[in-house]
């Protein structure tokens, strides 16, 4: 598998599942062909799936792991909405912002 098919491979994944944390992606069984052809690091080849904007990246880090960034992965085109802790979540605003 080359680095393109590797990439494909990692965006369908990505798109089966409708988004999913990095460690997710990697115990998938289908990045088996893909780390065993890969002489790219895995995570080169999501920075640049992202930067491709093939696939959305959210990166996160969690209070009581300050050390530790998190990334979860998102098909290409979702739009992420960042709401501050006590938020009531109004779907309908939500379907409204999606419509625009």
């Amino acid at each position: 598998m080359n680095r393109e098919q590797s990439k494909k491979t990692i965006v369908e994944i990505v798109e089966s599942v409708q988004g999913c944390k990095i460690t997710e992606l990697i115990c998938h069984e289908k990045m088996e062909s893909v780390i065993a052809s890969s002489s790219d690091d895995i995570v080169v080849l999501i920075d640049e799936l992202i930067g491709e904007e093939k696939l959305v990246g959210v990166e996160y880090v969690l209070s009581q792991m300050p050390y530790r960034v998190k990334q979860f992965l998102l098909p290409a085109g979702v739009e992420v909405f960042l709401l501050p802790p006590g938020t009531k979540v109004d779907i309908e605003a939500i379907k409204d912002r999606v419509k625009k």
